[in-house]
């Protein structure tokens, strides 16, 4: 199954005057629980055409986990599929649910004109996600919407993207998800779900972003003649990984915390490149300093 770029903007549309009617507006927070499916999509960006924060979420986590972070989010509606309306009618929720059926929202009307207290501005929230947070209970980190067109614009400015197709690989719930979903979109590509089939997945797209220990575990290079680009985060680049991969592909280490728009620094990794987190993204200004915030270069942190 497939969606034009037509039909995602009609069917996101569709879904974005449903949640006006249950009070979706700036500053009002909506969980988008599914699993990877066509629908996850659609429901992201009709919860931004609303003006919403949406809080991607994957529905295979324990209901009970799901149940918290809806709750902790302060979210005003649940958008899901039939496929995953079991689990959240086990979160036993009194909020609005809304289930999604791409082939039910093809017939809808397909136009949306926002209203003006559904237009959001660079310092609302664009997202949030949760991260497993220190106290063991997960924590949520919101993302402006002027720290996620930063990341984007330098990204589809940055790296040759344009009419590839990128994998969308990593958990719906983690910011990697994101990076991968408007590296597509921002860049007219197309966005392959992944399948339960990751070997054939990897040899038939073009780009991806992978962590360093998914990275190891694809193998030999050789095996993907169509990959050009791949973005390395989560964890650090290693020296085999350089040799192995940077002849092949155009390979980017990339390094941020989630509260800072997904990565803010990157650095394109040539076959005698030293690896380090690489230089700070369009509009980002980073310091190492000391607990007494003057500059250090050892037992130091990052500011940024």
């Amino acid at each position: 199954m497939s969606l034009t770029y037509g039909q995602l903007n009609a069917q996101a549309n569709a879904v974005a005057r449903l949640l006006t009617e249950v009070g979706v507006r700036v500053g009002t927070r909506v969980a988008v629980i599914m699993e990877r499916c066509l629908e996850f999509p659609i429901g992201m960006l009709a919860v931004l055409k609303a003006g919403g924060t949406m809080m991607p979420m994957d529905a295979s986590f324990p209901a009970n986990r799901l149940s918290y972070m809806v709750s902790d989010g302060n979210a005003i509606a649940v958008v899901t599929t039939k496929a995953s309306l079991a689990t959240v009618e086990d979160m036993n929720l009194s909020i609005a649910v809304m289930c999604l059926d791409s082939s039910e929202l093809a017939l809808q009307d397909a136009e949306f004109s926002p209203a003006a207290n559904q237009v959001a501005a660079g310092d609302d929230e664009a997202y949030v996600v949760y991260t497993s947070g220190s106290t063991g209970k997960p924590k949520g980190v919101p993302v402006l919407h002027k720290g996620a067109a930063n990341f984007i614009l330098h990204i589809s400015s940055k790296l040759d993207v344009h009419g590839a197709r990128v994998l969308q690989f990593l958990a719906m719930g983690f910011d990697g998800c994101q990076w991968e979903t408007w590296m597509a979109f921002s860049t007219a590509s197309v966005l392959v779900l992944r399948s339960n089939d990751l070997e054939n997945d990897f040899q038939n797209v073009n780009a991806m972003v992978q962590t360093a220990t998914g990275l190891t575990l694809m193998g030999d290079p050789l095996k993907y003649p169509n990959l050009k680009l791949i973005c390395v985060g989560g964890e650090a680049m290693t020296p085999h990984l350089r040799d192995a991969w940077s002849d092949h592909v155009c390979l980017v280490h990339a390094y941020g915390p989630s509260e800072a728009s997904i990565i803010t620094h990157a650095q394109v990794i040539e076959p005698t490149s030293q690896l380090t987190v690489g230089g700070p993204i369009s509009n980002v200004t980073s310091y190492i300093l000391d607990e007494n915030l003057t500059w250090a270069f050892v037992s130091a942190l990052v500011w940024l």
